[in-house]
């Protein structure tokens, strides 16, 4: 049995691995450029930046175990080390995962589903999982599929900045419930700004400069900070779940198609490992 997988997140890469484990042929597609979906690390000229989210929480036992060597105890919960995508590439080893593949439709055809790609491409599976964030599902799923999925997330703005502060703090606390995470380096320093969950919802259509400038701004009237050597920002549309589907994955065993992801769940990392799991063991079942 051929399957395909939509999404190299947590979920993604979890299911994928369940089934590849028992002997099926699975392929990964993913938009991005690298494996890990919101586990992400920006490399910039002022070094690395873990700018999605950098603390896992609510991993299970055995997951922990079996990615230890990249996966560090920190304060608040689990870390990846000794960057945050240093697990997803981990989770991705030895399965077939295809980045830059971004999918433009889906159809059924003679028993199987088509994919076909932005490229003009078209891959074929028997069995197929969707694990992306719940809007950009719906987008991609057929009418006739017999579940509705009925989840929502939030966005959030994050702003990466090299410049040099003198504090001793590794996590502060800003205006408008803005958290800054110092990154490490100290000539310049690296922070991550992540935006409140409510800011970042009423500002996610202002424009991008003046998001950067309004953060900047927050975090040198707590930090005093200097001139900045670098400053970027990047909008997470989907960033966490505001409404989960209080389901482990949604699966139509007619259609042969599910869908995964943290949000099925709650909003946790642990919540996309089960949920791709879940959605894995459907497949097989």
């Amino acid at each position: 049995m051929n399957v395909a997988i939509v999404g190299a997140g947590l979920a993604g890469l979890s299911c994928a691995r369940v089934l590849h484990d028992d002997g099926l042929a699975v392929q990964v597609f993913d938009k991005g450029r690298a494996p890990g979906g919101r586990v992400s690390t920006r490399t910039s000229e002022a070094g690395t930046f873990d700018h999605g989210a950098a603390m896992l929480h609510g991993l299970p036992a055995d997951f922990i175990s079996i990615h230890a060597a990249t996966l560090s105890s920190g304060a608040e919960a689990v870390n990846p080390a000794p960057v945050a995508n240093a697990l997803p590439r981990s989770m991705a080893e030895g399965l077939d995962v295809t980045q830059s593949a971004k999918i433009t439709g889906i159809t059924r055809e003679d028993a199987c589903w088509s994919l076909s790609f932005e490229d003009g491409s078209t891959r074929h599976a028997d069995r197929l999982g969707i694990c992306i964030p719940p809007a950009q599902a719906k987008a991609l799923l057929p009418e006739d599929v017999a579940f509705e999925i009925a989840a929502e997330m939030r966005p959030q703005w994050t702003l990466m900045a090299a410049c040099r502060t003198g504090t001793d703090r590794d996590v502060i606390q800003l205006g408008d419930g803005h958290v800054a995470r110092r990154q490490g380096g100290s000539d310049p320093e690296r922070w991550v700004v992540q935006a409140d969950a409510a800011w970042s919802a009423d500002n996610v259509d202002t424009a991008r400069d003046v998001v950067r400038d309004l953060l900047w701004q927050a975090f040198r009237t707590v930090t005093d900070a200097g001139g900045a050597h670098y400053l970027a920002i990047h909008r997470w549309l989907y960033a966490r779940t505001r409404t989960p589907l209080d389901a482990p994955c949604l699966w139509d065993p007619e259609a042969a198609i599910g869908v995964a992801g943290d949000w099925c769940l709650g909003d946790t990392a642990g919540d996309a490992v089960l949920s791709g799991r879940a959605l894995a063991k459907e497949m097989l079942t």
